[in-house]
């Protein structure tokens, strides 16, 4: 998929993230490992990915730290899905 969007996007300047750089980011901030928190919510894990992937690359594009708190992140994917809760 990265490398499609590379390819179909030449004039714009993007950096390519690998999902080991922002998973291994987020454990050595909060301290937690992502597959337990996984089993913690009642959505798809992609869903809480997503998101966390969009935190990570604001705070790379605007060289920032977000303050947001894992489990009100977290809620807020669970009220907001539409995809069925999983089994």
């Amino acid at each position: 998929m990265l490398g499609l969007m590379r390819g179909s996007y030449r004039d714009v300047s993007m950096k390519l993230t690998i999902a080991s750089s922002w998973k291994n980011a987020f454990n050595r901030r909060w301290s937690c490992d992502l597959s337990e928190l996984y089993a913690g919510v009642n959505v798809q894990p992609h869903q809480i990915d997503a998101t966390l992937i969009g935190i990570y690359g604001l705070e790379q594009g605007l060289g920032v730290v977000i303050d947001y708190d894992v489990n009100d992140i977290f809620n807020q994917v669970v009220a907001t899905s539409l995809i069925g809760t999983r089994k």
